[in-house]
């Protein structure tokens, strides 16, 4: 007996069977994945998101990009590195602001998903990772380090000082 549940079923996985195989194709074809990254690449996909960047190498040997969003102190850190190739991008930007509530900061951190706020002493600290291992596209590394000023906008409007 001919069960068109089933039929349907079978077309539906076929269907997205093809659909995943089109998309991956297209986005293999469009870029290369980036899986590591060294600070000169970092450096000139900052300064195509549009931030002044100026890169530091710490005493410890490790490399960031200095910058400035929205008048806080910022870096671009490079972590998990194997002979200047890294695999983590993290962003770090310092808020000084005293007096601001945890309860504020555990609001915001629940309600944005791609980065993180905490308290340090009288300042507070806006981060966001970005994990390369897999490959991404320079495209996602490019649209990371725009969503930047968004994380700290963000938080500031929360505790009453952005726009």
């Amino acid at each position: 007996m001919f069960d068109i549940t089933k039929l349907r079923l079978r077309s539906i996985q076929l269907f997205s069977l093809f659909i995943i195989v089109i998309t991956s194709h297209c986005y293999a074809s469009e870029s290369p994945l980036i899986q590591r990254i060294n600070i000169s690449m970092a450096m000139t996909i900052a300064k195509s998101a549009g931030l002044v960047v100026q890169p530091v190498t710490a005493e410890s040997g490790s490399q960031y990009l200095k910058t400035q969003v929205l008048d806080q102190n910022s870096a671009i850190m490079l972590l998990d590195c194997e002979s200047g190739e890294c695999s983590i991008l993290k962003f770090y930007s310092i808020i000084e602001k005293g007096g601001v509530d945890f309860g504020v900061v555990n609001v915001w951190n629940s309600n944005y998903r791609y980065g993180r706020v905490y308290k340090d002493e009288d300042k507070v600290i806006v981060e966001a990772d970005l994990l390369l291992h897999g490959g991404i596209t320079q495209q996602s590394v490019l649209q990371f380090m725009q969503r930047q000023e968004m994380l700290v906008l963000s938080f500031q409007q929360q505790i009453g000082e952005g726009e």
